[in-house]
């Protein structure tokens, strides 16, 4: 009997030290800050991007999340920032694949798209991206 309410104590404790610890989690993800770098100056269309994704970010969280767009390579060029990420001191980026590839060598092929003469002839089965005609053909007969 000792040992039933004894359990009972050890679980009743643990359940409102859960509660607790749920009740600060919601405060302190109230605010959310995001860096966001681009390596172009503002009046081009990655930035148009950025301030387009902002303002998407914002609206959809009901202002809960904020995006600060740095361009220009301001925090550093597209490989210190590619470091930055992954100590998490930049949320968002970003970086051209030529610049991944010294981290993942594997991201070269995205930078070979006419390395074959026929679609589906890749090295690994890799898929080569769609050119730039064939794009606007698809999409010109989508619009129909």
């Amino acid at each position: 009997m000792k040992k039933q309410f004894k359990n009972m104590k050890l679980k009743a404790l643990a359940c409102s030290f859960a509660l607790g610890t749920l009740v600060y989690t919601g405060m302190a993800s109230a605010d959310i800050h995001i860096k966001f770098h681009h390596d172009l100056p503002e009046d081009s269309a990655q930035h148009l991007a950025a301030e387009r994704f902002r303002d998407m970010v914002a609206e959809r969280s009901g202002g809960e999340i904020s995006v600060e767009i740095f361009p220009n390579n301001t925090l550093g060029d597209d490989v210190e920032v590619t470091q930055q990420l992954q100590m998490g001191a930049v949320e968002a980026a970003i970086i051209p694949t030529a610049k991944l590839s010294g981290f993942v060598p594997a991201m070269q092929i995205v930078d070979l798209p006419f390395l074959c003469a026929r679609h589906g002839r890749t090295p690994g089965g890799a898929s080569p991206p769609v050119s730039w005609p064939q794009r606007t053909k698809r999409s010109a007969t989508a619009e129909g």
